[in-house]
Formats: structure tokens, C-alpha cells, sequence
């Protein structure tokens, strides 16, 4: 087994876990965010690099996780697809031994995400990958976790404490460490030159900044926006490409601390079904970088908008076109496409606490709820 980037820093004490002045856990966890940023990526280069060679000497990729970390692991698909040209698939944890069953061998590799490294279903999608010979790298947040000691070789993300039950940090710190591998692997197998990867990594690199710019410029934005839309009892949640994977985030949030039923699609999928629901006033969250998938998004935006539903988009800070079709919006600063899932989670998860602190109820402890799943 190869050694991981095993660290003091794994160890937290109480004082860690304190609110700091802020009503919830929720909030002073996503204004951590730009700082447990930082710290993930600072992972060092050696441990990137022994990490993408086990995953370059693959057949392909098979990344697994439950919750937050399975939309972290969507993002993941993307990024490793689009920039390595690695075959991937994401399957979610709990459905990984019925949908692999026995094709895997050890020309295959197993991505396995979770936060606490405790979660039955990936810790069960391990076991059966390792059975039939797959090769397996963790990440994980904790030091010594049942994950990090079944896997062949562990990343640690080293968000800090996140005492919050809904994942926020989590999602940003594992995007940013498979945002990293993806870049290793691309450079590993040639698919981008130096130049290319070291670009993408100076972008990387500024979406601490850009997600503290967000925080701090747009909170006042978003409470009122929320607020406003506190009563709805039902969210449908879009957006193309790799922005699926912030809109399925951003959904979760919702569901898990306001008790509001929320469905995030492919807003490409939105005219096969979902779109039925729709109805004058109905809420539709549209996730709307300007990617290569802007004027398809567009196209859907104003379909929804003919039945006459209530847009909210999140946008680039300079965007016009989808912030006049938009009832309200929410404005990020330039952000690298691929990394948008980073950045632009940052209003769905301040949109999702308002929501729930506007109609009572405490988002650090979402009823039903635990932090590491152990039972099936």
C-alpha cells in the first residue's frame, strides 16, 4: 500500500468546532469556505502525481460517492472526461455493486469520495471493487478513517471540522482536489500541454478569492432573494454540462435544510417531463455560467419562461442576456468554466441557509439526518 499524505493537521480540537459568533454552524462553515479552499490546494505535487499515476494505469475510471460527495464526483466525470480525455463513469454508492457487477478487474481504478470516510455504502462499493481486484484511491476529510485504511492510496482534503450536517465546505475541497488531479492526469497523458495546464492552475488558484468576493459582495443579495421566495413549497433546479452537478448540489441544500422539495435536472432533460410541472409563478434555478453550453441554456430559460415561471439564475458578473430574462439574479466574478461548480455553488448554498432560517427551522441539524451514514 502506498503511503498517503497522512498529517498533524488531521487533528482538531474543540475550540475548532465553535460557531464564532455566527447563528449557525451552516454560515460559519461557507465563510470557511475561501480558507479550506486554500488548504486543498496547497496538496502537494508528489501526492497528485502518485495519485494520477495510479489512476492514468487504468482501463478507466469508476468514481463513487453518496450525497454532497456523489455530486462532487459528477463535477469530477467532467472535468476528468473533458480535460484528460480518461474514460470515467460516476456511479452513486449505494447502486455501485449492482450497476458494475463483475466487469471490474485491476485494469480498472475506484475513485471513492466521502467526507467522513464512515459512509457504509462507499466503504461497501470499496470492498466489493477490491474483491474483484479494482485498485482504489480515497479522499477523504478524516485521518484514520475505515475508507483510508481499505484503499491502496488516500487523498486527504483537509477542509477542517464541518460540524454543519449539510456538506458545504466538503463539496468545494473534494471539486478543488479532483479539479487538481484532473489537471495532473491531463499533463500525465498528454492530452494538454504545459502552457494549457498551467493556465487552468492560475485559474484554479483564484476561485479562493472569487469565492470570498461572492460571500461577502452578494449575502445581502441572496437573503433577499430567498426571503422572497421562502414560501414556495417546490424548486426545480437546471443547468448543462458540468453546472448539473452545482445544480444537484444546490437542490440537496434545499431538501436537506428547509425541508423544501427541490429537483435538479440537465436543463437539456427539462422538455422531457419537468417541464409539465411548471406553472405561473413556479421557481426554476438556472445555473448559467458562460460556458459552451450558454446559448442552449438560454434556449431552455426562455422556453420556461413562456409559462410564465419565476427565473432565478446565477450569472457571470457581466452578463446581460439571462439577467434580463431573469426575475432575480445572482452575480459571480469571471470564473474558469471548468471550475464553475466551485464558485458558483456559493449562492444555492447561502439561498438554501435563508430559506431555512426564514421558515424556522435550524440547518445544522436536519431532521432524520447523520454525518456518516453506517447503516444501510
Amino acid at each position: 500500500m502506498l503511503v498517503s499524505n497522512k498529517s498533524p493537521r488531521g487533528s482538531w480540537t474543540p475550540e475548532m468546532v465553535e460557531k464564532g459568533g455566527y447563528p449557525h454552524f451552516m454560515l460559519k462553515e461557507i465563510h470557511e469556505q475561501p480558507k479550506a479552499l486554500k488548504n486543498a490546494l496547497s496538496l502537494r505535487p508528489d501526492i497528485c502525481e502518485q495519485a494520477t499515476g495510479i489512476l492514468n494505469d487504468s482501463e478507466e475510471i469508476y468514481i463513487t460517492g453518496a450525497g454532497t460527495s456523489n455530486h462532487s464526483g459528477l463535477a469530477g466525470r467532467y472535468m476528468f472526461t473533458k480535460l484528460s480525455t480518461m474514460k470515467t463513469q460516476n456511479i452513486i454508492s449505494s447502486e455501485f455493486q449492482e450497476l458494475t457487477g463483475k466487469i471490474l478487474d485491476d485494469s480498472y481504478v475506484v475513485l471513492a469520495i466521502s467526507q467522513s470516510g464512515e459512509t457504509l455504502d462507499t466503504i461497501n462499493a470499496v470492498k466489493h471493487a477490491k474483491r474483484q481486484g479494482a485498485r482504489v484511491v480515497s479522499m477523504t476529510n478524516v485521518v484514520d478513517s475505515t475508507l483510508s485504511k481499505i484503499s491502496d492510496y488516500t487523498i486527504y482534503t483537509y477542509a477542517g471540522p464541518e460540524y454543519g450536517l449539510a456538506a458545504t465546505k466538503t463539496f468545494l475541497v473534494q471539486v478543488a482536489c479532483l479539479a487538481l488531479l484532473s489537471l495532473h492526469l491531463s499533463l500525465m497523458r498528454g492530452s494538454l500541454s504545459n502552457d494549457e495546464v498551467n493556465k487552468l492552475r492560475n485559474e484554479l488558484f483564484q476561485t479562493p478569492l472569487i469565492v470570498d468576493k461572492t460571500i461577502k459582495r452578494q449575502d445581502k443579495v441572496i437573503r433577499d432573494i430567498a426571503y422572497s421566495y421562502a414560501n414556495k413549497p417546490s424548486f426545480l433546479f437546471l443547468g448543462r454540462g458540468i453546472s448539473t452537478a452545482t445544480a444537484m448540489e444546490g437542490a440537496l441544500k434545499l431538501k436537506e435544510t428547509a425541508y423544501v422539495h427541490a429537483e435538479a435536472y440537465p436543463a437539456g432533460e427539462s422538455k422531457h417531463g419537468p417541464i409539465a410541472i411548471i406553472e405561473p409563478g413556479f421557481p426554476v434555478i438556472f445555473v448559467a455560467p458562460p460556458d459552451e453550453n450558454y446559448e442552449k441554456l438560454v434556449r431552455n430559460l426562455s422556453e420556461v419562461k413562456t409559462y410564465q415561471a419565476k427565473i432565478i439564475s446565477v450569472v457571470q458578473e457581466n452578463d446581460s442576456q439571462v439577467r434580463g430574462l431573469s426575475d432575480d439574479s445572482i452575480s459571480i466574478p469571471e470564473t474558469e468554466a471548468i471550475f464553475t461548480p466551485i464558485t458558483y455553488v456559493i449562492p444555492l448554498q447561502l439561498f438554501a441557509y435563508f430559506v431555512a432560517f426564514k421558515r424556522g427551522y435550524d440547518p445544522d441539524r436536519p431532521r432524520h439526518l447523520v454525518k456518516a451514514i453506517t447503516e444501510p
